[in-house]
């Protein structure tokens, strides 16, 4: 193939997969450098940075083989109980509670802590862990949530996508997942007040 084939062919690669699009794709974040809080973004991109000193709560992540109108229910029950254990945690602080399906930070990360969910869904169970993250392009804090699950480390990178470091052994039934976090909860509240300091 000759050099100029090439050429043509790479530039029609890079157009059809979107390779030169600023913003995140499925976790894959943007050039160092580049703003991701426009229009053009991916709409998982927080289209709001937070307050600085303040908490952004983000939508949660939800990971599940059959998409189902039953987990965005459940996702805006655990964004809502995050905002609880929040107000708990930092009381008087200002919180930004970010839409669906805003749920990572801009580019240059979040001018405050940030706090999402990882929301892991089999059938008719399901596993959560909180994330929380320091202001700024800071790694995610991974916590135990519900469910039974082992972690590869206990966090992840700025914007990398948490599945990959946990593995769930056992579900909790999905109708039984808001008395399955209250005993973890101060494991959330401690994240948050941590992140904050």
């Amino acid at each position: 193939m000759r050099l100029q084939e090439i050429v043509i062919l790479a530039t029609v690669v890079t157009a059809l997969c979107g390779c030169a699009h600023s913003g995140i794709k499925d976790g894959t974040p943007a050039a160092a450098g580049e703003q991701s809080t426009s229009a053009e973004d991916s709409p998982e991109i927080s289209r709001s940075a937070g307050a600085a000193g303040g908490v952004t709560v983000l939508w949660p992540r939800v990971i599940e083989r059959s998409p189902s109108g039953e987990s965005t229910a459940i996702a805006a029950a655990l964004q809502q109980r995050v905002r609880d254990l929040v107000a708990e945690a930092l009381p008087g602080t200002t919180v930004d509670v970010r839409p669906e399906p805003e749920r990572v930070c801009p580019q240059a990360g979040c001018l405050g802590v940030s706090v999402g969910v990882l929301l892991l869904r089999e059938q008719d169970g399901c596993a959560a862990l909180a994330l929380v993250s320091r202001p700024g392009r800071s790694a995610a804090t991974l916590v135990r949530w519900s469910g039974d699950v082992q972690l590869r480390g206990a966090s992840v990178p700025f914007r990398e996508p948490p599945e990959n470091a946990v593995t769930v052994s056992d579900y909790t039934p999905c109708g039984e997942l808001t008395g399955d976090l209250a005993p973890r909860d101060a494991d959330v509240v401690e994240a948050i007040r941590a992140a904050a300091r």
